[in-house]
């Protein structure tokens, strides 16, 4: 017994040093391979260890460490597994191959396979496979995936999931789709592609719908599909906001009800929830958030992730998310496929332009599924021109002289811009005109007694404000209830954007700052209002996506929502008429990494002639340098955005690296490096601003370009505000350094090392600097606005190119598809004697000037004449759908076929009849070379039902 309490005392002192090694291992300073010291064996044995302390396994532990092996292909037969990772049970779950940290992975898979193949043989398991260097890792899961790189080891738990999966998991092709969660053939079919694409072994795939078809449906249905049948034990639904995290779980809380689940923006992860909600930043600190050397989620922690509105600004920022979790990975939006950009095409592995599904919004429409938006045009003349100071009555040009003249608001002598109207300049009149329009023409609801739910896209917070306090001061008796400002600096917000989407709740306008422009579910919402110019067509069809929802019986019993107003009073649509692709922006570097890049550069600008003769400025280079080398080198190495980039950061740990750095490698530093350099959120943001002003003067310094600059006055005018509050003891400290900044002398020919010495100085009171601000003014001037145009869009029906009374009659048709019996054949209903002659009579006395004969011989008479019509005007979308719903619902069909399917509804919609025959052609033998007969191969009774359902709808019905 002692002897055993003296082995297990051992054994715990030796992981303590152990342990002991491992946290040390940061401040440790590594020598590189140019330096006989350096002991490479020792770094990628830390950093591997680092990392499997992190997963919660102990390498300290003998089990773990070089386990002997048989079967190998060498002369004794024999090798050592660098690290095993055991299950309870005395299993191998996975092994760790280990190579140098100067090769790469790859170099180790051949190996690692045969020590797998060994245990394998041993212990009649197949182990998964993880190959690093230190730097990268890999995992090989061989049995269903090649090698894909990961940012961190598998817990034991993860391990067994995967395990598990591969045991149990059954295949997607024809799993059983809860139809009370999704019912809709194209819903359908989004699961069973995603469901195909998983099998085929790719591990990410893209869903593009229109806002209101139900992305949020179909990601429940496909998570249920992968719960039942093993794929998935845990999934993540990440989304950019609050609000939209909180939608997203309520309806999964509705749908999965006996799954357990988790908002972590409101609680605790609770380790039971199988499903977990999150905004991108809180997940990114619980994965950062060590606990005792351990994360909290492991990469496998995982099996799927649903990013929410999948969109470049999100992983740019975000990346690293993605990059951690090795998981299968779905995205969804609502952006039109044609103008979702290549780089998030990129993220999910698809082609461009080609998703892994996809259901727009006209087709949507045309389904019935969405209703369509009814543009409104009115041009303001403010809004389009701007202010002129001649056009002004004289009342308004004493305003005008008052508020406005030789401000920042002015563009030009006597003018304003209209881009300056309602973000710096707020026009009563104006506002009061665009309000008493929307009241006056926007859809009412409750018998015409109220405006219907109405969402008005304000231009900044300021401007919302306004908005609700000229809407209370024309209309007191709402009692201030009746429109209400929403935006992310609102008191609860979320409770307003719930009331709004409640029937019947106020508010019934909401005032919008960008917090309803996505993902906002508003069934009841029928008037939209742009009081801002968008450039953003992708954030333009969001927006538009607010109305587009059906809402059945909205104006009373039958009487269902069809369309939705959208009052532009800024522009927006003439702007993406004349540009379709519209001007997307991208999230700038933020000040810290802006001013990381800057300091670099300047480090290479004084390495050129003459300033590299000069001893001043190479003492300060030199400065430059230690500050750069101090950020990088306190990077955390155990961080998640840092890990991808370690390598690098270890090089950058040698001082000397920094003196000689090439044009590639700064550009690489930058790059790589700038954007994880974390600021100090202790100081004020003013001070980093300052920092960045004053580096920008050092660098036009260098250039000769300083003269030509504005950027000097900008650090004057700083140093003024300074001086006239110079009886601050702060303030007189450092008054030479300021009054240096005001000298007109000094900026002659300032030095960059001076320039560094007033900004070392006065970066401490950048908060005692008033905000420079543009003016604001209030003002009342007369506007005009047009009478709104009412424009109905929507789909485009087709034209068809034959002689010109065919070319007529046709377009008569379809100008009088509402016409009784028009309308009864594009829906496919019966028709009587009455009907046939009562049409035929309708069209005949269309073309005077034609006769019967004439029309019969052109057209046809009787059923040919039906069918002519039928022809032309094709069926009803929404009444072919209705005929192959059940259909589709009773057959278990895979994405291909619903496809093939989906092609005949095309088909009916736009020619009103369809051939057996055409079944074997174009555009059907596109999707299958066999047609009908190779899309549903083995499958006679479904093609029997089919060719019985083509002949079924073809006929004509007459009663």
């Amino acid at each position: 017994m002692r002897r055993l309490q003296q082995s297990l005392t051992k054994k715990d002192e030796a992981l303590e040093q152990r342990n002991r090694e491992i946290k040390q291992m940061r401040i440790q300073r590594r020598k590189f391979a140019d330096n006989h010291d350096y002991n490479e064996a020792r770094t990628r044995e830390l950093l591997i260890d680092v990392m499997l302390l992190e997963a919660g396994w102990d390498p300290a532990e003998h089990s773990v460490r070089e386990y002997k092996i048989s079967g190998m292909p060498n002369k004794t037969g024999t090798g050592y597994v660098d690290y095993v990772l055991w299950n309870d049970n005395g299993k191998p779950l996975a092994l760790v191959e280990a190579k140098r940290t100067t090769r790469s992975y790859d170099e180790g898979l051949h190996q690692a396979k045969l020590y797998a193949d060994s245990l394998q043989r041993e212990f009649d398991v197949r182990p998964v496979i993880f190959v690093s260097n230190g730097y990268e890792i890999w995992i090989w899961d061989d049995e269903q995936y090649p090698p894909r790189k990961i940012l961190g080891f598998y817990t034991k738990d993860s391990l067994q999931t995967l395990f598990f999966h591969r045991k149990e998991r059954r295949t997607l092709k024809l799993a059983k789709v809860n139809k009370n969660i999704t019912d809709r053939y194209y819903q359908i079919a989004a699961i069973r592609r995603v469901g195909e694409r998983f099998e085929e072994g790719h591990r990410r795939a893209l869903l593009v719908m229109a806002t209101g078809t139900g992305k949020t449906r179909t990601a429940i249905s496909l998570t249920d599909v992968l719960l039942k049948n093993k794929w998935v034990k845990r999934a993540l639904f990440l989304a950019d906001r609050n609000a939209l995290v909180r939608q997203a779980y309520k309806n999964f809380a509705v749908h999965l009800p006996d799954v357990p689940i988790v908002n972590l923006v409101e609680e605790k992860n609770d380790i039971a929830a199988r499903i977990v909600f999150s905004t991108y930043p809180t997940i990114l600190n619980q994965i950062e958030n060590l606990e005792e050397g351990k994360r909290k989620f492991d990469p496998g922690y995982f099996d799927l992730v649903i990013i929410d509105e999948a969109h470049r600004s999100v992983y740019n920022k975000y990346q690293a998310i993605f990059d951690y979790f090795d998981s299968l990975l779905l995205g969804l939006t609502a952006t039109p496929k044609e103008d979702v950009d290549r780089d998030t095409y990129e993220l999910f592995d698809s082609e461009q332009g080609n998703p892994t599904y996809a259901y727009g919004l006209d087709e949507a429409v045309a389904d019935g599924n969405l209703v369509p938006p009814k543009k409104v045009r009115v041009e303001g003349n403010l809004l389009t021109h701007g202010v002129t100071y001649s056009e002004l009555s004289e009342e308004e040009k004493k305003v005008y002289d008052n508020l406005i003249k030789d401000t920042d608001l002015e563009s030009g002598p006597g003018y304003v811009d209209p881009q300056k109207i309602n973000a710096f300049l707020f026009n009563e009149d104006t506002v009061e005109k665009v309000l008493m329009q929307l009241m006056e023409y926007g859809i009412k609801v409750e018998g015409g007694d109220r405006l219907g739910d109405t969402i008005i896209f304000a231009k900044n917070q300021r401007h919302a404000k306004f908005i609700r306090e000229t809407f209370d001061k024309i209309y007191p008796a709402y009692a201030g209830k009746f429109a209400q400002v929403i935006h992310n600096e609102v008191e609860y917000a979320q409770d307003l954007i719930e009331d709004f989407c409640y029937p019947k709740k106020m508010p019934v306008i909401a005032i919008s700052v960008d917090m309803m422009d996505t993902g906002i579910d508003a069934p009841d919402c029928v008037n939209l209002v742009f009081f801002k110019p968008v450039r953003s067509k992708a954030k333009f069809n969001q927006m538009i996506g607010r109305g587009t929802r059906l809402r059945p019986d909205l104006f009373g019993p039958g009487k269902h929502k069809k369309h939705f107003l959208v009052f532009d009073y800024c522009g927006n649509f003439e702007f993406f008429e004349e540009n379709p692709e519209g001007y997307e922006t991208s999230a700038g570097a933020s000040i810290t990494a802006r001013i990381f890049e800057k300091r670099l550069e300047l480090t290479s600008k004084l390495t050129n002639e003459p300033f590299n003769q000069i001893e001043d400025l190479q003492a300060y280079r030199e400065e430059l340098l230690n500050v750069l080398h101090q950020q990088v080198s306190n990077l955390n190495e155990q961080s998640i955005q840092v890990r991808p980039h370690l390598k690098l950061v270890h090089r950058l740990k040698e001082r000397v690296v920094w003196e000689h750095l090439q044009s590639n490698e700064r550009s690489e530093i930058v790059r790589k490096l700038a954007q994880i350099i974390p600021p100090n959120l202790d100081e004020d943001e003013r001070t980093r601003r300052y920092d960045l002003l004053m580096l920008n003067l050092q660098h036009e310094v260098l250039d000769g370009v300083l003269e030509k600059s504005n950027l000097k006055e900008n650090a004057i005018s700083i140093a003024e505000q300074l001086y006239h509050k110079k009886h601050i003891p702060a303030v007189e400290n450092v008054l030479p350094y300021i009054q240096q900044s005001i000298s007109e002398s000094f900026w002659k020919s300032p030095d960059p090392v001076n320039l560094d010495e007033i900004r070392a100085n006065l970066r401490g009171l950048m908060h005692l600097v008033d905000a420079k601000d543009k003016t604001i003014a209030f003002t009342d001037f007369e506007d005009t606005l047009s009478l709104p145009d009412f424009e109905i869009t929507g789909t485009n029906e087709p034209v068809i190119n034959k002689d010109r009374y065919l070319r007529k009659i046709r377009s008569f048709i379809k100008e009088h598809k509402n016409h009784l019996v028009i309308e009864k054949i594009r829906n496919a209903k019966p028709l009587t004697d009455d009907d046939i002659k009562g049409l035929e009579k309708f069209l005949m006395e269309s073309d005077p000037d034609i006769s019967p004969e004439e029309f019969y011989e052109i057209v046809g008479k009787d059923l040919k004449l039906v069918e002519f019509v039928r022809c032309v005007s094709g069926l009803e979308r929404e009444a072919v759908v209705k005929e192959f719903d059940q259909f589709l619902q009773d057959n278990q069909l895979s994405s291909i076929q619903i496809q093939f399917i989906e092609q005949m509804i095309e088909f009916y919609t736009e020619k009103g009849h369809l051939k057996v025959a055409n079944l074997y052609e174009p555009p059907f033998n596109f999707i299958d070379e066999d047609g009908v007969e190779g899309a549903f191969a083995n499958k006679t009774k479904v093609i029997e039902l089919l060719v019985e359902k083509v002949r079924k709808l073809n006929k004509i019905k007459v009663s």
